[in-house]
Formats: structure tokens, C-alpha cells, sequence
């Protein structure tokens, strides 16, 4: 999909989170958005865990995790929820990996890691054959980001969301592989920074983040799709 019909994407605002928090960790699961710990707006790690349910627009309130953190890596796999690693009140990487089990209700440990790590990224990865054209070893070169701000992908095209600490910005621009230039999108409803990104079905949300005012609990989509 081109950048170009990008033109016709919009953004949709869904209810905030009850707890607002900065580097905090979402997940997707069957319709469910699930935001796990992060940092308070005392700068504190939280053990705070919500999932809004995206049909119904209603967060609930989960078991707290055992482990409070910020900066965690998290996986939904099957019916769980995957924790890795993150950051603990004295700024200290984790090795400590936890699960939720969405049918149980609970939290259950599982194997640490061999070190611990902060500002990690895990993916699911299915298990299945490759086809041709086979992977390289080199990475694409893309041009910078007109914004120069971060890049969130797994989207149809990477999505550049702009601004920093001393200026949240709500810029969005996609970049287009096949006509190698970045469009502008439409802009966030809410301009902020060092927040948290997860592509589902059809959507790129943004979580949370610091905003002009502070510490941010917004949560809003951009519709990949037209129709949504």
C-alpha cells in the first residue's frame, strides 16, 4: 500500500487510561489492548496493568504485576501475555520475565533471563518455511524522517510520529518503499513524545507518553484502513 492513499487515513480516539504513565508496554490480543507497567508521573516504575477492550471503548483493571517496571518487552502468545526484562526503581535492568494468563486471571513466573535488560524488543515468531526470494543480510536504506522524530513499523509503511521532551509535536508522516519519499499524515489528537506504539488489525495506537502538560494518559489509532 502506498503512502499516497494514506491521504484517506484518519484517527480515532479511544477512551484514555485510567493511570497515566510514560514507557509503558501494550500488547493485542483478540480485540484487547493491554498496557503493562511503566513510569508514574514521579518518575516510579508502576506494576499497574489495564486492558481496553477496543469494541466496547472499556478499560479494565487487571492483576497488578508481580514485578513493577518500565520499559518491559511484552508478547501476547496464545492466551498469555509475555513480560521481559525492563527498568526497576533504581534504574536497574531486569531479568526477570513474567506471564498473565488471560484465561486464569493470573500471574505465574517463568525462566529469567541469562542477562538482565531494559528497552528490549521480543516478537512472535511462527514456525513454517521460507519461499524465494530468499532474505538478504543487508538492510534497506530509507531517507530520514522529515520530522527527524521516531519511527514505529509493522505497519503497510513505516510511520514517523514526531517530537521531544522540550516540544511534543502531533505530526505524522508514512514512508512509501515503492515511491521512496515520505507523505504527511493526518496529525495525533494529542501531541506528545516517548510514547508507546503497537500496530493491531487495521490500527497503529499510540499510548500514553509525555504531552505538553505531562505525563499522558491518551490513547488513540490511526485507521490503516479506510471503511474502519
Amino acid at each position: 500500500m502506498a503512502a499516497a492513499g494514506a491521504r484517506s487515513f484518519f484517527w480515532e480516539t479511544f477512551p484514555p487510561m485510567p493511570t497515566c504513565r510514560v514507557y509503558c508496554s501494550p500488547a493485542y490480543q483478540d480485540g484487547h489492548l493491554f498496557v503493562v507497567g511503566g513510569c508514574s508521573q514521579v518518575g516510579q516504575p508502576l506494576d499497574t496493568v489495564e486492558m481496553l477492550d477496543v469494541v466496547s471503548c472499556k478499560w479494565l483493571a487487571l492483576p497488578p504485576l508481580p514485578t513493577p517496571r518500565a520499559g518491559a518487552a511484552v508478547v501476547a502468545l496464545g492466551k498469555q501475555v509475555l513480560v521481559i526484562g525492563g527498568m526497576d526503581s533504581g534504574q536497574r535492568p531486569l531479568a526477570v520475565v513474567e506471564a498473565y494468563n488471560a484465561e486464569e486471571g493470573k500471574w505465574e513466573q517463568k525462566a529469567a533471563l541469562t542477562q538482565p535488560a531494559m528497552g528490549v524488543s521480543a516478537i512472535e515468531r511462527g514456525i513454517g518455511a521460507l519461499s524465494p526470494p530468499a532474505p538478504t543480510s543487508r538492510w534497506p536504506r530509507t531517507p530520514p524522517c522529515p520530522s527527524g522524530a521516531w519511527i514505529t513499523q509493522g505497519s503497510p509503511f513505516p510511520v514517523c510520529l514526531a517530537g521531544n521532551q522540550s516540544s511534543p509535536l502531533g505530526s505524522a508522516e508514512g514512508f512509501s518503499p515503492s515511491r521512496k519519499k515520505w507523505e504527511t499524515l493526518p496529525p495525533m489528537p494529542t501531541g506528545r513524545c516517548s510514547s508507546s506504539s503497537l500496530q493491531a488489525p487495521s490500527l497503529l495506537f499510540v499510548i500514553g507518553g509525555v504531552a505538553v502538560q505531562g505525563p499522558s494518559s491518551a490513547v488513540e489509532a490511526l485507521c490503516l484502513r479506510e471503511g474502519l
